[in-house]
């Protein structure tokens, strides 16, 4: 869980730092961070978590799925979507309701640490790494100041914690911080809960900032098993108000075409006979992906949509476990949109109805496909949906 190693060493050894008294120094990073924060433009970024299980008594995570959603921080609230939806008051925990997920790696904590008045400081320490000379402090916050939630399931608990940050002894700019759970209530089945977050420079809108770049939790439950999330931040920018958030490379040209036409409600009781034109594989695709397929069959009557039709679904779900005949894995998809000669047409709801020479489906609201062993379906998939009601 330490992704940087430090030798730390006497306050009083001959390194180089900023001639100031600790409560000096403390008062300059915090004050700095502050300010930071108070500054932070609105701005999102494209979230990734790598989520992996250790199962005692191994002591090898075993890789579970990956999460991709989009995050912005707005007047110092986090919302979320799935990538190029609209962002709005929805909760990652209602995003994903399965495994082990953590928020407020992107910003709240952060504040809550370095900008409020509930931590109480203690310096630990000087050190020299990665070429700078950097200072340590450990800090307590009581449950009467806390905003840490801890979650299991349904259930969640605000809890008092702990831990420790660094920062550059000479430009102030907190490099790493960790926090740890206190006293856990027993019916959230959690032992132990901890984050580890690191910071960087980035530049948004017209200046250089000090965000999350990385961060890591872990929660471990009763039984020893312990849930572990790896999150990294890319593509950053400033957040001017769209409905949607969409990412373009650096430097590329914004496109030229007319406005397309707004979509329309895909009535219900339609067939669609689709093939998949996008791969799924464990390990690259990531729930929160769209991917991509084409109508197969020509749709008749007041909506007409010719062979050849785009067809994007977005994934939602993913598992693999354990049967006796072997391992199965599990792929949940949701239908969104069909694009029929130039009109784009939303899906409101859509049962899977069959797949043909793969696995075995499952009709929900959504559709689950479940094949043998590791999750890998080739394009070329065909999959009959129904529009609902």
């Amino acid at each position: 869980m330490r992704w940087v190693l430090f030798t730390w060493i006497s306050a009083v050894a001959t390194i180089h730092a900023a001639d100031l008294s600790e409560p000096q120094r403390l008062t300059r990073i915090r004050t700095q961070m502050a300010r930071t924060l108070a500054r932070l433009p609105d701005y999102t970024c494209r979230e990734t978590i790598e989520r992996a299980l250790r199962r005692p008594p191994s002591k090898q995570y075993e890789n579970r799925d990956i999460l991709r959603v989009d995050v912005a921080y707005l007047n110092g609230h986090e919302l979320y979507a799935w990538p190029g939806d609209r962002l709005g008051e929805q909760r990652l925990f209602d995003m994903v309701p399965d495994g082990s997920i953590a928020t407020g790696n992107f910003g709240m904590l952060g504040r809550a640490v370095f900008a409020d008045n509930g931590p109480i400081f203690h310096f630990e320490g000087i050190s020299a790494a990665n070429g700078k000379t950097q200072v340590k402090y450990s800090f307590q916050v009581p449950l009467a100041n806390s905003t840490y939630t801890v979650r299991y399931g349904v259930l969640a608990a605000t809890v008092a914690y702990h831990g420790w940050f660094t920062a550059d002894a000479d430009t102030y700019d907190v490099i790493a911080f960790e926090i740890e759970a206190n006293e856990i209530p027993r019916n959230l089945d959690t032992l132990q809960a901890a984050e580890y977050t690191e910071y960087a420079r980035a530049h948004i809108g017209t200046g250089d900032y000090l965000i999350p770049a990385a961060s890591e939790t872990t929660l471990m439950d009763l039984k020893g098993e312990i849930a572990r999330n790896q999150i990294t931040f890319a593509r950053c920018r400033e957040y001017a108000g769209e409905s949607t958030v969409t990412f373009t490379e650096p430097g590329a040209d914004p496109p030229t075409q007319p406005s397309p036409a707004a979509p329309q409600p895909l009535p219900a009781r339609i067939e669609l006979h689709v093939r998949l034109t996008t791969p799924i594989a464990q390990g690259a695709t990531a729930i929160g992906d769209r991917v991509a397929a084409e109508v197969t069959r020509a749709v008749h009557g007041p909506v007409p949509i010719p062979a050849g039709s785009a067809v994007t679904l977005r994934v939602i779900g993913m598992e693999t476990g354990a049967l006796r005949a072997g391992s199965v894995s599990v792929i949940k998809l949701r239908l969104l949109r069909v694009d029929a000669a130039g009109q784009p047409y939303d899906v409101r709801s859509a049962t899977l109805r069959g797949v043909a020479g793969l696995g075995r489906y499952y009709g929900t609201p959504e559709g689950w496909v479940s094949v043998s062993g590791s999750l890998r379906i080739p394009a070329g998939l065909q999959m009959t949906w129904v529009t609902e009601p």
